[in-house]
C-alpha cells in the first residue's frame, strides 16, 4: 500500500503557504518597525485565530501560522498597516504609506489612481492596496481610503485602518461563493504619487492629509 503524504508534505499546500507568506511580508516590508497582524477563521466554529508578528521579523512566523492550518478549511486575513503595540487598534496604528479599498462589486478600472495590488476574493470582487511615495498618518489614511470607496463607487465601510483583508493564495469558504480561491491578479512594488481626491462624489473639498 503506498505512503499517504500528511498535509505538511503536499506540494500544493507547500506552493499555497509559502506564497502566502512571501505576499504578506513584502507588504509589511514598507515598515521598518510595529507589529502586523494576520487572522484564520475556521469553517467550522468561526472563532477568529488572530496573532502578530514584528514586521521587520515575520516570515517564520507567518510561514508557521499558514502552514499549520489547512486553506480549505479557514479562511485568511491579513491588516496591510503595522501597529505599534502588539494590539490591533487604530489608536496604536503606524504611519502608512498605504490605502485600501474593499471594492467589492465595483469597477476595478475605474480607480484613479490605479491600485498597486489588486486581489480577487471571490468572482466579480476586489479588494485593492494602494502604496504611495509618502507616509500619512493613521487617520489621513483612513480619510484617503473613504475618499477612494466613495469616489468609485466602492463598499463605503472597509476603510478602518484596522481592516482586514483576504490573503492571496487561499481560498474564499462563504458557502454561496462556491469556496473559490483567493486569487493575486495584480502586485506592484513600485509606490506611486499620490493624487488629490474629492471626499465624496458631491463634495469638491479636497482631503488635507496631515503627512509624516
Amino acid at each position: 500500500m503506498p505512503t499517504r503524504m500528511n498535509d505538511r508534505a503536499r506540494p500544493e499546500r507547500k506552493i499555497w503557504y509559502h506564497q502566502a507568506t512571501e505576499f504578506v511580508a513584502d507588504i509589511w516590508s514598507a515598515f521598518t518597525t510595529g507589529y502586523g497582524f494576520v487572522a484564520a477563521r475556521p469553517v467550522q466554529d468561526k472563532r477568529w485565530q488572530e496573532t502578530c508578528f514584528p514586521v521587520d521579523a515575520c516570515r517564520d512566523g507567518l510561514e508557521e501560522f499558514f502552514s499549520s492550518r489547512s486553506p480549505r478549511l479557514h479562511d485568511f486575513y491579513f491588516c496591510p498597516n503595522a501597529f505599534r503595540q502588539p494590539q490591533r487598534r487604530a489608536s496604536f496604528a503606524l504611519p502608512t504609506p498605504y490605502a485600501w479599498v474593499d471594492i467589492d462589486e465595483g469597477d476595478v478600472n475605474a480607480f484613479d489612481p490605479r491600485p498597486g495590488t489588486l486581489i480577487r476574493t471571490s468572482p466579480g470582487r476586489h479588494q485593492g492596496i494602494w502604496w504611495f511615495t509618502d507616509n500619512a498618518s493613521p487617520r489621513s489614511a483612513e480619510r484617503y481610503s473613504r475618499a477612494l470607496a466613495y469616489n468609485f463607487a466602492a463598499d463605503r465601510n472597509g476603510w478602518s485602518v484596522t481592516k482586514y483583508l483576504r490573503v492571496p493564495f487561499t481560498y474564499n469558504l462563504k458557502p454561496h461563493y462556491d469556496r473559490p480561491r483567493v486569487e493575486l491578479l495584480r502586485h506592484s512594488p513600485r509606490p506611486q504619487v499620490r493624487k488629490a481626491l474629492a471626499f465624496g462624489a458631491a463634495d469638491a473639498l479636497q482631503l488635507s492629509l496631515q503627512l509624516f
